[in-house]
């Protein structure tokens, strides 16, 4: 299901091999090396976050979630980009 979520997504981001462990789909795979640890799912949306590239972190913040519901910094980091996501896109509309 996360591999479907952020196939097609163009010119991935370049990780350290310790979020790409275990990838087997392709060379430029950005799976977590466990894809049902929710830390991975969150560590990795961390990093597409960071990279501004909101709507693969939200993604990734949400399967981090449906794995562990009571996980508060991914809550928290899901929130902000939200907020991000909807600053850009009121940004675009004014132009």
């Amino acid at each position: 299901m996360y591999a479907a979520a952020v196939r097609g997504v163009p010119q991935p981001l370049p990780l350290p091999k310790s979020y790409t462990l275990g990838c087997t789909q392709s060379p430029d795979c950005n799976a977590p090396a466990q894809p049902d640890v929710a830390e991975g799912h969150a560590n990795l949306a961390s990093a597409y976050k960071d990279a501004a590239r909101q709507d693969v972190a939200i993604a990734s913040y949400r399967r981090a979630l449906s794995l562990r519901p009571d996980f508060p910094e991914a809550f928290a980091n899901l929130v902000h980009s939200l907020q991000a996501r909807l600053g850009l896109l009121h940004t675009a509309i004014a132009r």
